[in-house]
């Protein structure tokens, strides 16, 4: 039976992970950060090579002897094969430059009830692709390559190839949610199926809708490893477990560090077995305070990322982590929403809080790549308006996308 106190506990975890987009579900890894990249492809070279006389076939009563050099002609111009050309995209998007930092965003003229959205690529230096205008989706995720889309309408679970802009139905679970791309392939489909539904909870299946795993995890956290072997699940009062990620099988359970009585995925981090982990312990005049720790799903190990002391801005601790080229970004805990994030200090603690100016409130972190953290502005009556980012390093703040209202999906390797 759950109690009040643990039901306050699950909601406060879950909109905390809510805040940072994908968390719970999704892969993050470390990338270089993305230098400018050029709206067009290099133009085709040709080469020059020298141009041979071929010596003449030997036959089969010719004495061995020593070949006689070829005759070397005037330098001639190789002309390449033909090729079928690749057409022209509608709408001059840079296929070869698309990469992790890019986003995929809708945008709508009303928040309270879209009707129609309009779906734009957007690159991390604010250049803006319309890819369709079309009725109203929840997206759901990118592909780590950044060619297919899944989002959902009506109930149903569709795939867009961003590419040939064309649409189609994967057959899904009655009453799942959170659809994400398994990574770092793409090729499958993982997702939380709800509780009472009569369906595991826990399902994996591919594109043609095909299970490929499923678990009954009840309201239980989970986080695949980013190279996909893995796949780490827990909720309050149970040990974390790492399972074979093809085949579910228990490969070992953690126990909880000292001082902790609860442990819970809080999402995909970069390296390829490390997963970041939310744990619980008990705090001065409050009911609990977390911390973040950093998995090793291969070998079971714990590391402690921050020490929160349970008081002042740290009343709540920590509750997500990401990997940047910079070091790891914390995200502080609240009562409900997103918290202050910044980079960790060598002790534990969040350094000096990133500064979004014009925010009412505190953005939401949607994704980082290398040294770029994205993140949404929301109003105060909870729908995103913009998204911007901010460089680690310079603090430069960029805006990408200005809308009534929007959803945005970065892709991530």
């Amino acid at each position: 039976m759950t109690t009040p106190h643990r039901r306050r506990r699950a909601a406060a975890f879950l909109c905390a992970t809510v805040a940072v987009a994908g968390l719970a579900l999704g892969a993050c890894s470390a990338s270089p950060h993305l230098a400018p990249v050029a709206d067009k492809a290099p133009a085709t070279q040709s080469v020059t090579v020298p141009a041979t006389t071929p010596a003449p076939a030997r036959s089969a009563t010719t004495p061995t002897t020593p070949a006689t050099p070829a005759t070397t002609g005037p330098r001639a111009t190789v002309v390449p094969a033909a090729r079928p050309a690749t057409p022209a995209d509608p709408a001059g998007i840079p296929w070869s430059s698309v990469r992790a930092g890019w986003t995929v965003v809708e945008t709508g003229q009303s928040p309270s009830n879209p009707t129609t959205g309009r779906l734009q690529l957007v690159s991390p230096y604010g250049a803006r692709y319309t890819l369709a205008t079309l009725p109203w989706v929840d997206l759901q995720d990118v592909s780590p390559d950044g060619r297919r889309l899944l989002a959902t309408r009506d109930g149903a679970l569709r795939e867009m190839d961003l590419v040939s802009r064309a649409w189609r139905t994967i057959p899904s679970p009655k009453g799942g949610y959170g659809f994400r791309y398994t990574r770092p392939s793409g090729s499958q489909i993982i997702a939380r199926v709800g509780v009472g539904s009569g369906l595991p909870s826990f399902i994996r299946f591919d594109r043609a809708g095909r299970t490929t795993l499923s678990l009954d995890l009840q309201d239980g956290a989970y986080a695949p490893s980013g190279d996909g072997r893995f796949l780490v699940t827990g909720w309050f009062h149970q040990p974390l477990v790492v399972r074979d990620n093809a085949t579910g099988a228990v490969l070992r359970t953690v126990p909880t560090p000292g001082g902790y009585h609860d442990c819970v995925p809080a999402g995909t981090y970069s390296a390829p077995t490390t997963v970041a982990v939310r744990c619980d312990k008990n705090a001065p005049n409050q009911a609990y305070v977390s911390d973040v720790f950093l998995l090793d799903a291969s070998t079971g190990g714990l590391r402690a990322v921050t020490h929160a002391t349970g008081t002042g801005d740290e009343t709540y601790g920590y509750v997500a982590a990401l990997a940047t080229s910079q070091g790891t970004l914390v995200m502080r805990g609240t009562g409900c929403g997103p918290g202050d994030t910044g980079l960790v200090t060598a002790s534990g603690h969040l350094g000096t809080a990133l500064v979004w100016p014009q925010a009412v409130q505190t953005p939401s972190i949607a994704g980082a790549v290398g040294r770029t953290v994205y993140a949404t502005y929301t109003t105060c009556n909870g729908d995103d308006v913009t998204l911007r980012a901010q460089d680690l390093v310079t603090h430069q703040v960029r805006t990408l996308v200005t809308a009534p209202f929007l959803q945005a999906r970065v892709i991530e390797d």
